[in-house]
């Protein structure tokens, strides 16, 4: 017991010389930024980065083809591509009434209902969820 003690004190010794200590600076002596470096400013908008409109192009070319499949009575082509977009923009209502569509027309009515409900936690605009809610009467 008394050398497990011992133990426990030889291997905690070392941790105690890596103690954090406060160091103030010498008044007078502010750091200064680099000559040539700009702060940059902060804005009031957040710009959209090069991936966010990256990722909004590859949403909106899914969700053509999958009109495309959808149409073409390809369901099972509709619905991967309808998944990948949902991968991309999860939080997009717009996507879960079109699953519920392509659910529907496969035959799943039950699943068409709970997608169609999961998408109005995510519907932007009266148009779009109020084409929820229709979806759902």
């Amino acid at each position: 017991m008394q050398s497990r003690f011992f133990l426990t004190l030889l291997l905690l010794l070392p941790l105690s010389a890596c103690t954090v200590t406060d160091y103030k600076s010498p008044p007078g002596s502010a750091v200064e930024p680099k000559p040539g470096y700009e702060v940059p400013k902060p804005t009031d908008e957040p710009q959209p980065s090069a991936d966010v409109e990256e990722a909004s192009n590859s949403y909106d070319q899914l969700l053509q083809r999958s009109d495309v499949a959808a149409n073409d009575k390809n369901y099972d082509r509709a619905l991967a591509l309808l998944e990948r977009a949902q991968r991309i923009a999860p939080d997009q209502g717009e996507i879960y009434l079109r699953l519920a569509k392509v659910h529907r027309s496969r035959g799943e009515f039950a699943l068409a209902r709970s997608t169609a409900e999961r998408g109005l936690l995510y519907c932007q605009g009266k148009s779009e969820c109020g084409a929820l809610r229709r979806f759902l009467r």
